[in-house]
């Protein structure tokens, strides 16, 4: 929880360790350079959801909230002869997905508030692909301004909330532009099912990932 930038607010701020960063190493081990973005969206879209039932658990540098361990690790699970390059790429935007979902459900619960529709931002905002894969795990509407760099626009936002706060004027990034992805009720049926197995899949393999620490514990500190 951090401090507002007007007197009597709060910020309630969660992270995934390794989110979209998962991707990019994806990219950097796989060489997807002879795929531009937009294909890999396509072939991603191509993908039914579930990932042919290969789930990822996107620990690749430890999970902070809300296990607070560094020493877990990233797990896929259910590889099998259906599992193609795209497929894998879809379970890491799902296992994020989960991780969100997660982080939201938290933030729901303690604060006693629910949240009707989740803004998304950043590059990977661009694909809708990964917006409509946003929007059916966290089974909310996820809107995506015209704009999709509101770190930036956040924090303009905030030093004029605090530099003029009765100015009543104050402006909102869901302009008339933005773009709306809603969930789709069968497949919003199917993640909550595996959003359920996802959350299990920390505690169940945590020992091993420990253990795993020990073993390797000398190479780890070169």
């Amino acid at each position: 929880t951090l401090l507002g930038c007007t007197p009597g607010t709060y910020t309630l701020e969660s992270v995934i360790q390794c989110g979209s960063a998962t991707l990019s190493w994806f990219d950097d081990v796989f060489d997807t350079s002879h795929q531009t973005a937009a294909e890999w969206d396509t072939l991603v879209q191509d993908v039914p959801p579930g990932s042919h039932g290969l789930l990822v658990v996107p620990h690749w540098r430890g999970v902070r909230v809300p296990h607070n361990d560094p020493v877990a690790r990233g797990t896929v699970l259910g590889w099998n002869d259906r599992v193609t390059a795209a497929t894998f790429r879809r379970a890491i935007m799902e296992g994020m997905g989960f991780e969100f979902s997660q982080l939201l459900e938290l933030a729901e619960a303690t604060t006693g508030q629910r949240v009707n529709s989740v803004v998304v931002g950043g590059g990977g905002a661009r694909a809708d692909v990964w917006c409509g894969i946003l929007a059916d795990i966290m089974a909310r509407p996820v809107v995506r301004p015209a704009t999709v760099e509101l770190s930036s626009l956040g924090a303009a936002l905030c030093a004029r909330a605090a530099l003029r706060p009765n100015d009543a004027a104050t402006p909102t990034v869901l302009d008339s532009q933005a773009d709306t992805f809603t969930p789709h009720p069968r497949t919003r049926a199917l993640y909550a099912e595996l959003r359920t197995v996802h959350a299990g899949v920390y505690e169940r393999t945590r020992t091993i990932a420990h253990d795993l620490r020990r073993v390797f514990k000398a190479d780890l500190q070169h």
